[in-house]
């Protein structure tokens, strides 16, 4: 059986929030292979793992349920995995590096520490202003439904991850439930996070991701010691065309409840990477010492 696994990498975000084209950027990367399990997670499934099976709490997981599924867990993760031109793991010839994406990983940060101990993991932090507006197009499309018959629940089905605090927002309107179902997870990550060494996490900014993905990807490989390559650029790089335009404003539904989520937010933005300084120039290259001087 081909492909010895390393230290998976667990891209981490609230629905919303691009990690679909970070997963395809890093999938780029020489010895990675990704998981081919989106929209949902490569541990849907598994005994134990949907909220049926545990009175419909949540989705979240935590170390507790890692017992007695752990190896197939791992084993999930393996079977998920193809490289970028989309060939199965047992065609690698060499160590492979794991990387999976998913909204609901972000509620499951201590189950996958307990099974992935050396596990890193990337926090994908998008302004929720723009991540919430997506998510409210997401539940009345009806195509991302997770618990579709979910016990005591008034409103529309429940789509994309189901937060411990489902029952507080029954018959509230769809903009507070996006609202808190953003705030909550961004809130369960980062606690999961800042409880792990801080070799073993990070957070990015979406918007500087997009603004400047050369330099973003270049601390991110060497943060997760994957090699660097142009073509990794390509997948944020088109994300960010289509970002051109501009995003709708969220409505005034929603713009009402925004205020919920701007503690946690401010969270995030404090947390994640800084952009790369720009290199100061030399003070033998006369041309940039007078650009350094120049006032407009």
């Amino acid at each position: 059986m081909g492909g010895v696994l390393s230290p998976p990498i667990f891209l981490l975000s609230a629905p919303g929030s691009g990690d679909a084209s970070l997963l395809l950027s890093l999938a780029h990367a020489a010895g990675v292979w990704h998981s081919r399990s989106a929209p949902t997670t490569f541990l849907e499934g598994l005994p134990g793992v949907e909220p049926l099976a545990r009175g419909y709490d949540s989705h979240r997981l935590t170390a507790e349920h890692a017992e007695g599924i752990g190896e197939a867990t791992r084993s999930a993760l393996r079977d998920s995995l193809a490289d970028r031109e989309g060939r199965p793991i047992d065609e690698a010839g060499g160590p492979v590096t794991p990387v999976a994406a998913g909204a609901r990983l972000a509620l499951r940060i201590p189950f996958l520490d307990a099974v992935f101990p050396d596990a890193r993991f990337v926090f994908l932090h998008r302004s929720p202003g723009e991540a919430t507006a997506d998510m409210v197009t997401a539940w009345r499309s009806g195509t991302l439904v997770s618990v579709p018959d979910l016990p005591g629940w008034e409103g529309p089905p429940w789509s994309l991850p189901l937060v411990p605090e489902w029952r507080a927002l029954r018959g509230a309107p769809l903009e507070e439930i996006v609202a808190e179902q953003w705030r909550a997870i961004t809130d369960l990550a980062l606690d999961d996070l800042e409880a792990l060494p801080p070799e073993r996490w990070r957070v990015l900014d979406h918007a500087a991701l997009l603004a400047d993905p050369r330099g973003q990807m270049r601390q991110l490989c060497e943060f997760l010691a994957v090699p660097y390559d142009q073509a990794l650029l390509s997948p944020l790089e088109n994300a960010g065309r289509g970002q051109n335009g501009g995003a709708a404003g969220p409505s005034d539904e929603l713009a009402a409840v925004l205020p919920r989520t701007a503690a946690s937010a401010a969270r995030a933005q404090s947390l994640a990477v800084p952009a790369p300084e720009a290199p100061a120039p030399r003070p033998s290259d006369p041309v940039a010492a007078l650009g350094s001087h120049a006032t407009g």
